[in-house]
């Protein structure tokens, strides 16, 4: 019986080794593969790669690489979890495939359903919008996004935490919770701002 990936695994060969779509392996992506499919122990593997960093513009070709293995056509694979915001939902050799934009899955994820919206985002599953300037999310999920306090404004969309989010209005103003920018901070008794988007309140005139 043919040997599969499970769902939740995605099929992992020699052209997904190669990060960069080159067709060549470079000594680190060799490396790697050779450790994945389990052709040489690790103390080999230390041994034969241990300048491995200094050689980083050195690579091994396609052709070569089958060659050394003597696999014919076939490259070794391997399985791996499907990475973070993919899926797979049977067991087959193929790719995982990658979750709708904007959305985000766990690694090993089996299902479409498993990708809800990603940090920064709300709404729906796969109908995933942008927090608006003002809030923001810290987690995945369909939650509602969390408002800036009194007093600050936002930053811009799709922000993740209230750090990055949330700028503290100029001294001497204020502005209502979840403001989308430094116009709404609006300044107190006996300050003014020059224009709506200035960043800082200036003393009026005495008289």
């Amino acid at each position: 019986q043919e040997c599969v990936c499970d769902a939740g695994y995605g099929f992992k060969n020699f052209t997904i080794v190669d990060s960069d779509r080159s067709g060549n392996l470079s000594l680190s992506e060799y490396r790697n593969s050779l450790r994945a499919v389990g052709y040489i122990s690790e103390g080999d593997l230390a041994a034969r790669f241990k300048n491995v960093d200094k050689d980083e513009n050195q690579f091994i070709s396609a052709s070569e690489y089958r060659l050394h293995h003597d696999s014919g056509s076939v490259y070794p694979w391997f399985c791996a979890l499907c990475s973070i915001a993919t899926y797979k939902t049977a067991a087959l050799n193929i790719l995982c495939t990658p979750c709708p934009n904007n959305t985000y899955s766990t690694m090993g994820s089996e299902n479409l359903h498993e990708c809800t919206c990603d940090f920064g985002y709300t709404g729906k599953a796969h109908a995933c919008m942008a927090c608006d300037s003002g809030t923001y999310k810290p987690y995945p999920g369909g939650h509602t996004c969390l408002k800036c306090a009194t007093d600050f404004y936002g930053s811009g969309p799709a922000r993740v935490t209230e750090a990055e989010a949330c700028v503290p209005c100029p001294q001497h103003s204020t502005a209502p919770e979840a403001s989308r920018g430094v116009e709404a901070c609006e300044c107190g008794k006996g300050f003014y701002k020059a224009t709506p988007a200035a960043s800082s309140c200036t003393a009026c005139e005495a008289g």
